[in-house]
């Protein structure tokens, strides 16, 4: 069965209760029209406490092994990496199958990332150096090699008919066609101003998350030279640079509907938006201070609004900012994990707003519902007459 557990967060106190029962929020709301000014920004005082999460708010189902990146094959099929014991494992609801990716009984091929397409599960083997693919109505899993010895694959994704994946310790970018098997490899290590227009330079990037968005492969590296996210144009064979702040530390990557890439600045502290036709310019949207900055991403588009849903490792911690099209954010939501130190790495989120994060020092799936969590408002009264109320 799936368990829920209560956490706590510093929230907002006292009911707004209070006010209706003395007849004085309408006193209030008209006095700050008046002003001028917008009432819940003129009237939210300092004053806080802590109050308990309500029992929807987190579930977790056990795992065999801490999970490190994960999937969303629908709303309620959920696909995990499990590193250590070398295997997949689906979550469906709270029924858990696992796959064995390694035919022999040491944990040795690390499955890292992965993602779905056509009743297959396409994954990287950092160990191992290979490329894996389950087919999941018959749980046969087939292997292909990476031609760079000791590459250490971590991001895949799919895009344009093939699978694309990066390469830690290579510094490449994988392509490999799903009909034959075939794996080609593309990289630019060039870095001179005076001879390179490109101006990427994989070498030692540390190559992390790929996207395929309009036709482009997308791809970050918290060591890249420039510090932002860059790409490759397989129809063109050309290489572009999307430079950011020194220490940017780009990790995980994601296209919305419209074509724009959304990059988890770690090392910065911000979530970066890269519109396009402005690959030079970053839109930042800034997080909460907190220990370590956001890793793990997935992009939700409901209600006219945009939620960017990240992770924070090192602070146990997930969140979600929730903003215009026009840019404009609305609010940031962040609320640690129930389960202490448990790093929560890939997160993804389902139509009904759930989600569900992979938690790389805990043997759990773990939901984030809706409500994320509960508050109350305390809205101070503007005028007291002697006897009409209490404080």
């Amino acid at each position: 069965m799936l368990k829920q557990q209560n956490d706590s967060r510093t929230v907002l106190a006292r009911p707004l209760e209070r006010l209706f029962k003395r007849g004085l929020l309408g006193s209030l709301l008209a006095a700050a029209c008046l002003a001028g000014m917008t009432v819940f920004g003129a009237i939210l005082p300092a004053h806080a406490e802590d109050q308990a999460l309500t029992t929807s708010t987190f579930g977790q189902v056990a795992l065999e092994a801490p999970p490190k990146n994960v999937y969303m094959e629908s709303d309620t099929r959920l696909w995990y990496t499990l590193p250590t014991v070398d295997k997949l494992a689906l979550v469906d609801g709270s029924n858990v199958t696992y796959y064995p990716v390694d035919g022999d009984a040491i944990n040795n091929s690390q499955p890292y990332d992965l993602v779905v397409q056509d009743g297959v599960v396409w994954f990287t083997m950092l160990a191992a150096n290979k490329i894996g693919k389950l087919a999941i109505a018959s749980g046969i899993v087939t292997t292909y090699d990476i031609p760079t010895a000791d590459s250490h694959p971590t991001g895949i994704t799919f895009g344009g008919g093939y699978i694309w994946f990066v390469e830690r310790t290579g510094d490449k970018l994988g392509q490999l066609d799903r009909a034959s098997g075939a794996i080609t490899e593309y990289y630019d290590w060039v870095y001179d101003f005076a001879t390179d227009k490109n101006l990427v330079d994989m070498k030692g990037a540390q190559l992390e998350d790929v996207a395929y968005v309009g036709g482009n492969v997308w791809f970050t590296g918290p060591s890249l030279r420039l510090g932002g996210a860059d790409l490759y144009n397989p129809g063109t064979d050309k290489w572009v640079a999307s430079p950011n702040k020194t220490n940017a530390a780009p990790m995980q990557i994601a296209g919305d509907s419209l074509g724009n890439i959304w990059v988890t600045f770690s090392g910065l502290n911000y979530i970066g938006r890269s519109a396009l036709n402005t690959l030079a310019v970053w839109d930042e949207f800034k997080l909460a201070a907190g220990t370590g900055g956001p890793v793990g991403l997935f992009i939700r588009e409901a209600g006219g609004l945009r939620e960017l849903w990240y992770t924070r490792p090192q602070g146990n911690s997930v969140g979600k900012v929730t903003t215009r099209y026009s840019g404009v954010t609305m609010s940031t939501t962040e609320t640690p994990l129930p389960n202490p130190s448990a790093a929560p790495w890939g997160i993804v989120v389902n139509s009904s707003g759930s989600a569900w994060v992979a938690t790389a020092n805990a043997a759990q799936s773990v939901s984030w519902n809706n409500p994320y969590y509960s508050f109350t408002l305390e809205m101070p009264l503007l005028m007291c007459n002697s006897g009409a109320c209490d404080q």
